[in-house]
């Protein structure tokens, strides 16, 4: 791999703000003489990647599988740079380091309205909207959070007496 300043073309228009915050961006390929796929990819990642299927409240798709995947870790607490996201597109791969978490996530959620943007997938809104996002396409998908979310969305509409009794 090769150490460069540089965002990688295909995320400079709507990512260069959150990955500014990267201390290293490397790029590469994800095999030298492989012949795979992003699924052979997540196969074969190292111990300690963890690819990312859904992204915001509801789990919109993070990337487009198998042609793009992005990838997480969080290295050994005394590296300068601990958090990793990387990124592989139909066999480039390329790896930000992270001081911190939220730097992180605020390139894991630029990187998602970038693909939501140009793929079609993600929140209807995210395609027009400008490129701040909002708080319900941020941050990672959990079941918790979501049934959270809805039982709130659910006590509200008691509340105001627009709920649907079924």
């Amino acid at each position: 791999m090769t150490t460069q300043n540089a965002i990688p073309p295909h995320l400079q228009d709507r990512t260069r703000s959150a990955l500014d915050a990267a201390v290293r961006t490397e790029t590469g390929f994800a095999w030298e003489s492989s012949c795979g796929d992003g699924y052979d990819f997540i196969n074969e990642s190292a111990p300690g990647w963890t690819s990312i299927s859904g992204w915001g409240l509801d789990g919109w798709n993070m990337g487009d599988w198998p042609l793009v995947v992005v990838q997480t870790r969080k290295l050994d607490s005394d590296v300068d740079a601990p958090w990793e996201m990387r990124t592989y597109v139909e066999g480039d791969l390329t790896t930000h380091s992270f001081k911190t978490r939220s730097d992180l996530i605020a390139a894991l959620d630029q990187t998602a309205l970038f693909y939501w943007r140009h793929l079609g997938h993600g929140p209807e809104a995210a395609r027009s909207e400008p490129a701040n996002q909002h708080p319900e396409w941020s941050g990672p998908f959990s079941w918790e959070r979501l049934n959270t979310q809805r039982a709130i969305e659910g006590l509200c509409a008691l509340w105001h007496g627009t709920a649907v009794v079924r």
